[in-house]
């Protein structure tokens, strides 16, 4: 992924923040007078002058320097940040080398975890003003000015940390989120990126639909005469594999799909995509086998195990979707997903009861709705699913048994329909 060259990318920080910068710099250190902002966004501090700079010495002793840093450190080891700001900021405004560069970036640590937002750019602006390449800075600058709502602040800091770290998920998912932001469709070429280095995140997936929607672009054209050109190429065809998915193009997503799997069948993301177009094509008996396939890799895959029992639920099959939800909550109690699985097969199961006997509502449809209740109650001690889980609980309140059918059932609360009992347990 390309995010521009490091020369380009001074010139734009030049343009953004550095021109108006070091004009306000020369204006404050060298004649004391001030030049207006050259920027509709300001986003540098009103003055970067600190009550420190009066401590600037002309002789420095080496012997004093080391001192103030040492005590300084000490301090801010000791997370006393307060007492540690004098020492450090005496070190930066007399030392230009390292220790200054050691100083700065504790200096904006601390007023960072001070919660002292303006302190944190000022430090930030002054120690990139001498020190242009020093991570922690830009990393404390864009965090800020993306808090701040400074969203073309912000950019050059993350174009830098992706250029340094180029793949880090925390810096491409904010530098994408930014380019959405500012309407620049580099947000769909670095939301690619994102989803190669974590192909797992469904959540990378769904932020480059809506990306893609947003700004009208269509990736397949451009993917599907590469994949002609370059008929072998994997890495085009693992793209347009995911492209035709994101489109909805199951045949042809299951096709691609196959192409890499002839190649390497132990690529479980790839058997996983297949898995989806098959789901897509409503095959679900070979969505479960590439499942499976998955399973004998990764025998405690709880996600392979989960989407198994959801399939199941689509075949009308309650029993063996029951079965691999709880193999799913076995594997691993620590996840919520499972019950979530669990409550979907049991609130499916009672339409089908009803159409398979030809019927309507009867209290063991509500016994039925109060198991799918438990689990999403379940499921909802889990911050990934707990959203989820409350709105589906809010639904399904209303279709638990109602008072009157309690009352003519005289107290019997066992589910007793044989569509039921056939797999619940009780």
């Amino acid at each position: 992924m390309k995010t521009g060259k490091r020369i380009q990318k001074k010139i734009k920080w030049i343009g953004v923040l550095i021109f108006s910068f070091s004009a306000l710099c020369y204006a404050q250190f060298e004649d004391d007078e001030f030049l207006e902002e050259q920027t509709s966004i300001i986003c540098i501090p009103e003055t970067l002058q600190t009550a420190y700079d009066q401590l600037k010495q002309a002789d420095l002793n080496e012997t004093d320097l080391k001192m103030w840093y040492s005590f300084g450190s000490e301090y801010y080891k000791q997370e006393a940040y307060k007492s540690a700001l004098p020492y450090l900021w005496k070190v930066f405004v007399n030392d230009s080398n390292k220790m200054g560069q050691y100083a700065i970036r504790k200096i904006a640590d601390s007023y960072f975890k001070l919660q002292y937002t303006d302190s944190t750019l000022l430090a930030c602006y002054r120690g990139l003003y001498r020190y242009p390449e020093l991570t922690s800075l830009h990393y404390f600058a864009g965090l800020l000015q993306v808090n701040l709502a400074k969203n073309e602040c912000a950019l050059p800091h993350y174009e830098f940390l992706v250029e340094r770290l180029p793949d880090d998920e925390n810096y491409l998912d904010k530098l994408a989120y930014i380019y959405f932001n500012l309407e620049d469709e580099r947000a769909i070429e670095v939301q690619k990126h994102l989803i190669e280095v974590n192909p797992e995140n469904p959540e990378y997936h769904k932020r480059l639909v809506a990306y893609i929607k947003y700004f009208d672009y269509d990736p397949l054209i451009e993917l599907r005469t590469a994949f002609e050109k370059n008929p072998d190429d994997v890495k085009i065809i693992q793209m347009l594999l995911r492209a035709e998915l994101d489109a909805g193009n199951y045949q042809q997503a299951l096709e691609k799909a196959t192409i890499l799997l002839d190649k390497d069948l132990n690529q479980k993301s790839i058997l996983k995509l297949r898995a989806q177009a098959y789901e897509g094509l409503a095959n679900y008996s070979a969505a479960i086998n590439d499942y499976k396939l998955i399973l004998n890799k990764k025998p405690n895959d709880v996600d392979a195990m989960c989407a198994i029992a959801t399939d199941y639920k689509y075949m009308n099959k309650f029993a063996e979707g029951k079965y691999w939800a709880d193999k799913a909550k076995a594997a691993n109690p620590k996840s919520g997903l499972p019950y979530i699985a669990m409550a979907e097969i049991y609130e499916a199961a009672v339409p089908y009861s009803q159409q398979i006997e030809n019927r309507g509502r009867k209290i063991d449809d509500g016994f039925v709705y109060e198991l799918a209740i438990r689990e999403y109650e379940q499921a909802s001690k889990y911050p990934a699913y707990k959203a989820y889980a409350k709105q589906r609980i809010k639904l399904l309140e209303p279709l638990k048994p109602t008072q009157e059918e309690l009352f003519f059932a005289q107290g019997n609360t066992k589910i007793t329909r044989e569509s039921y009992i056939s797999w619940i347990e009780q």
